[in-house]
Parts: structure tokens; C-alpha cells; sequence
């Protein structure tokens, strides 16, 4: 005979979890140069180099000053207070305004005078999430994130050789935009500032280098556009101490206990969250059942669990041991995160034998 034992909770991490816990959260960071910065080599100053002409000798350059925010979202391994993956979203930054001048001479038969004005730069991450690919130093890779002039104008006059006076009026609105993704390594810092009420906050400062070189032939004179710098965006997150604590002040139940059942359904509130239900769903097919022929079935939404599942046996209620994954349809255990359907159990061929869940919440 089969008996299947109440839902029990389980504060240990399940056999194959990560070895820290993982939760999830978003923050705005503030893009602004740093006090007294002048040069590229400081964060939020933009290098822009304009070339007319395909000319080194009549390229000039100016330094920019970035100053906006960023969405940001991280998955942070509060174990260790690493980040594990980041995505920047809508990010937008204006920068000063800029002049680029040269003289015509007899010598060099070539003058221009260029006003960059009303900047505006989106910031983001190309393909969210990007993966931090080594947690213990916060690393990335910096073209995972990308770099967009998308606003303001460029107005003034090109001069070239032998050539008549020419008037630019040039908008960096879609499709002149001016775009670069990041170059090289990215870094992403955690600091602790203090745990309280389940929840653990953080200093946060990510940065990566940017660099741009494109060239505009669409006028009379070819402009050759290069920008270098580094992007850098600080602010601070919280975070809930666990998934399960992050799932109950989402759905609004804040303090809403594990074994409790917020909506009355016979299902505790841990497992709302691992069947990825939210609090007042009411899924009545949710509880694991025998079945006829002896053995075990665990209905789960058709949409996914949020977390692992646990399947444990035990003949005598006194111990308890992993089910195998032979005996499990999904063939594995614990059930990964986003299983559908019916899961089932093949009896064992015991006279008695007990059955429960555990999620680590």
C-alpha cells in the first residue's frame, strides 16, 4: 500500500541545487562623471575623434560628459554576493555638447567647424540576460552591452580641397544613429551594506569600456566618427534572502510563512511558489495522488515549476530517501525547474511505502 505524507518543507538545499542561493532583483544605477573627471581615462568621459576626408592629420578630438540612468536587473548569488548574470534596460544618457574646428589654410586647403549638440545615448544590453563569466571578480564581456548616439545634431560646414564651402545638417535620429558595442572586460561589484526583515541590500557599481569607429559617406565629405571610454553606473539593490521570501512580496503576502496556505487550497504556500502558482491561484489538481494501479501521480501546472521538487520515499516514516529517477517519469529527481504535466511513480513492489515533497525555500 502506498501513503502519501502531508507536503513537508525542507530548509536544506536539495541534492543537486546550486551551492549558493539565487534570487533575483532589479534597481535603477545613475550614470554621472566622477568628481573632477576631465579626461577619457575617467568613467562617464566619452573621447569622440572626427576625421573628414579619410585624413588622420585632419582629425580632431573632444571629451563628453555622461550624465542619466539605467534599469538594471541581476541575479545575485547571496550565498557568496556575487552577481551570476546582469541586464542593462532603457538606459539613456545625455552628453555635453562639443566643437570640432579646423581652419582652412593655404597649406591645408581643408577647414570644417562641427557642432555636436542635444546628445543623447541609449545604453542596454544587447541580448539579456548577459552571463557573468567569472563571478568570483564580477568579469563580463563588455559587447554583451551596447553603446547608441540615437539623439541630437551635428551642424556646421565641411571646406574640403578644391571644393565649394558645404553646410552640414545632420540628425543622429534612427537610421544615422551612431552605434558601438562595449570592448573588452566588464566588471560587476557587490557590497554588503546590511541584512533586516529577510531581505539584504547592496552597493552596486558596473562598468565597461565602449568604443565606436564609423564612417558616414552619405554627404559630399566622408566623416570617419570615433568615440572611446568607459561607461560606469552605480546605485544599490535589495534583494530578498530567498526565492520563496522574493515570490511572497511580489504576490503581496510580505511575512507569508512556508507551511501556511494564504489561498486555502490545500496547497502551502512554498509549493505555490515551486509549482510557480501565484498566491491566489487555486489549482485544484495540485496535490499528489495514488493511483490504482499502486502507484503515484504529482499533477503539476502546465506552465512550469519555479524550482526544484524533491521526491522522497520511506516505508517506515522514520527514514527518508530520494526517489529513484528509474521510478520517476520524468527521469530525473529532483524535478528541474519548469516540469509540466503529470509526473508519475512506478510502485515498488513494497507492501507499505510513504511519499513526500521537499522544495528549498
Amino acid at each position: 500500500m502506498i501513503r502519501i505524507v502531508p507536503l513537508l518543507l525542507a530548509t536544506a538545499g536539495l541534492a543537486g541545487a546550486t551551492t549558493g542561493t539565487i534570487v533575483s532583483g532589479s534597481t535603477t544605477l545613475n550614470i554621472v562623471p566622477q568628481a573632477g573627471a576631465t579626461t577619457a581615462e575617467d568613467k562617464n568621459i566619452i573621447n569622440i575623434k572626427v576625421q573628414p576626408g579619410g585624413n588622420a592629420s585632419w582629425r580632431t578630438e573632444q571629451n563628453t560628459s555622461l550624465t542619466g540612468t539605467v534599469d538594471v536587473e541581476v541575479e545575485i548569488d547571496i550565498t557568496n554576493d556575487r552577481a551570476i548574470s546582469f541586464s542593462l534596460i532603457d538606459g539613456r544618457a545625455s552628453a555635453t555638447d562639443m566643437r570640432f574646428r579646423v581652419v582652412k589654410t593655404q597649406t591645408s586647403q581643408l577647414g570644417y567647424d562641427l557642432r555636436f549638440e542635444n546628445l543623447s545615448c541609449g545604453i542596454f544590453t544587447t541580448a539579456p540576460p548577459a552571463l557573468i563569466t567569472d563571478p568570483v571578480t564580477g568579469e563580463f564581456d563588455a559587447a554583451d552591452h551596447t553603446f547608441l548616439i540615437d539623439q541630437g545634431t551635428a551642424t556646421g560646414y565641411f571646406w574640403p580641397p578644391f571644393s565649394n564651402k558645404t553646410n552640414v545638417a545632420e540628425n543622429f535620429a534612427p537610421p544615422n544613429q551612431i552605434a558601438g558595442a562595449g570592448a573588452g572586460t566588464g566588471t560587476i561589484t557587490l557590497v554588503p551594506t546590511g541584512s533586516a526583515n529577510g531581505f539584504t541590500s547592496y552597493d552596486i557599481v558596473a562598468s565597461f569600456p565602449i568604443a565606436i569607429d564609423q564612417t558616414d559617406d552619405s554627404g559630399d565629405t566622408t566623416v570617419r566618427t570615433i568615440a572611446s571610454g568607459t561607461i560606469q553606473a552605480t546605485g544599490s539593490i535589495t534583494v530578498a534572502d530567498s526565492p520563496f521570501v522574493a515570490w511572497t512580496n511580489a504576490e503581496g503576502i510580505p511575512g507569508a510563512l512556508p507551511g501556511d496556505d494564504f489561498n486555502g487550497d490545500g496547497l502551502p504556500n512554498a509549493f505555490a511558489w515551486a509549482y510557480g502558482l501565484g498566491a491566489y491561484d487555486d489549482y485544484p489538481d495540485s496535490l499528489p495522488r495514488s493511483t490504482a494501479a499502486g502507484g503515484f501521480e504529482l499533477p503539476l501546472p502546465p506552465f512550469g515549476t519555479a524550482a526544484p521538487i524533491l521526491i522522497e520515499v520511506s516505508t517506515t516514516l522514520g527514514v527518508w530517501t530520494p526517489l529513484p529517477a528509474g521510478r520517476c517519469s520524468a527521469g530525473v529527481n529532483p524535478l528541474p525547474i519548469g516540469t509540466t504535466g503529470t509526473v508519475t511513480v512506478t510502485p515498488s513492489g513494497q507492501a507499505c511505502e510513504f511519499l513526500r515533497l521537499q522544495v528549498n525555500e
